[in-house]
């Protein structure tokens, strides 16, 4: 049985795969928001230029929340090359 942790790694790449799958550029941005860090995940459809935040987390710090954010990156895009061998 999978921890809580690794299923919503999980459901987190699924949403980068239909992001991607729509076409869209995947990007992160992170703000204090009423004395909290918070990472937002969301996607640029090319022809709207709306953005579409689908995923936030609170972290303790900016820089936490930035390796956080790049080490899910790297995890997705590992994943998906490995997919494709």
């Amino acid at each position: 049985m999978k921890s809580i942790q690794e299923v919503n790694m999980d459901l987190l790449h699924m949403l980068f795969e239909w992001k991607r799958k729509e076409g869209n550029m995947i990007r992160f941005s992170i703000e204090m928001v009423q004395n909290r860090w918070i990472l937002s995940f969301f996607s640029i459809d090319f022809l709207e230029k709306d953005k579409h935040i689908f995923a936030s987390f609170v972290g303790k710090t900016h820089d936490e929340l930035k390796h956080w954010a790049l080490d899910r990156l790297v995890e997705y895009k590992m994943s998906e090359k490995n997919l494709v061998i």
